[in-house]
């Protein structure tokens, strides 16, 4: 409830600014890389833990908004967004399965992998440089509410076979969370109304995804952010 009232109030203050300050929208999209910080628990010595990181790899993934963005000043700006977000994280390949009972129909392989799909809100200060205009700073957080939690299951077979199932995650994952973000920007100019920008970026869940007393993993993306404003 109280994140709902914070993005409230930021959109009735970014409609405030409005009033004074031109608003201008635009659309972006960014593919990333995504991975798990895992740090220890309650219950976690750190040989265990260096284990549990050394099984996880990371995975692509996707960020797609449109936005809202009100210039304050000459230096400053606020950008709010509204899209979907796709990330997760899958442990390394598990090769040479052994069966109690050996026969040629069990797979000789597998990976886990989990997909995360959500509904995000990000909200961006951009502090623009004096000397060269064209480059920015991004500094903000998005909340993001979930859609979907996927376990998937990848089996590889002697004979060459792959197979891919789909289930719901055992584990008790989180429906809302938060993500801070850091990030740098280069604006170019095309026409008098439509700009192209380009923004290595970086988030990090604030809390765990999951209330695992043994872990926390939090979702860690790098990515290349790239939209066009009107």
């Amino acid at each position: 409830m109280k994140k709902a009232f914070l993005l409230l109030f930021v959109f009735a203050a970014t409609t405030a600014f409005a009033q004074n300050y031109k608003l201008r929208v635009g659309a972006s999209v960014m593919p990333l890389w995504s991975d798990f910080l895992i740090t220890s628990g309650d219950l976690a010595n750190d040989e265990f833990l260096a284990n549990v990181r050394k099984a996880f790899i990371g995975v692509p993934g996707i960020n797609a908004h449109i936005f809202a963005e009100s210039q304050f000043s000459q230096r400053l700006a606020l950008r709010i967004g509204l899209g979907y977000s796709q990330t997760g994280a899958r442990d390394a390949k598990q090769s040479g399965l052994m069966w109690p009972s050996p026969s040629p129909s069990n797979p000789d392989a597998l990976q886990n992998e989990l997909v995360c799909k959500d509904i995000s809100v990000p909200v961006t200060l951009k502090l623009h440089s004096k000397k060269s205009p064209g480059w920015y700073g991004l500094v903000g957080f998005a909340s993001w509410f979930s859609l979907s939690r996927t376990q998937k299951r990848t089996f590889w077979y002697l004979d060459g076979r792959k197979e891919t199932t789909k289930s719901t995650p055992l584990e008790s994952y989180k429906k809302v969370n938060s993500n801070a973000m850091l990030g740098l920007g280069y604006d170019i100019r095309l026409y008098s109304k439509l700009h192209l920008f380009f923004e290595p970026t970086i988030t990090c869940n604030v809390w765990s995804i999951t209330d695992d007393a043994i872990f926390r993993f939090r979702t860690l993306t790098i990515g290349l952010n790239t939209g066009v404003r009107f």
